[in-house]
């Protein structure tokens, strides 16, 4: 039963399904995104080429994917990566 609930979160990581149930589970880490989200968008546009240097899960990765398709994510840390790596809903290149 875990591996379906786990296999089901995954599928829809960062997906609108995601977002709308974050707001009744995890309302502090929406308003960490929208924070981060009206951040970023004084300073990146459609023309820019992204690094996220240390992407973790891929959080920002995301927010900077609103801005720009080409995203380049690098992590370093072996657990991480594999954690980035096995997001389905992530379509950026992965170092």
């Amino acid at each position: 039963m875990n591996l379906v609930i786990k296999k089901l979160k995954n599928f829809f990581s960062y997906t609108y399904v995601h977002y709308f149930f974050l707001q009744f589970t995890n309302p502090n880490y929406i308003k960490w995104l929208k924070k981060e989200y009206l951040f970023h968008r004084k300073f990146l546009s459609n023309e820019n080429l992204i690094f996220d240097l240390g992407a973790s899960r891929g959080d920002k990765t995301h927010i900077f994917l609103k801005f720009s398709k080409r995203v380049v994510a690098y992590e370093p840390e072996e657990k991480m990566n594999s954690i980035l790596k096995s997001s389905r809903s992530i379509y950026f290149f992965l170092i």
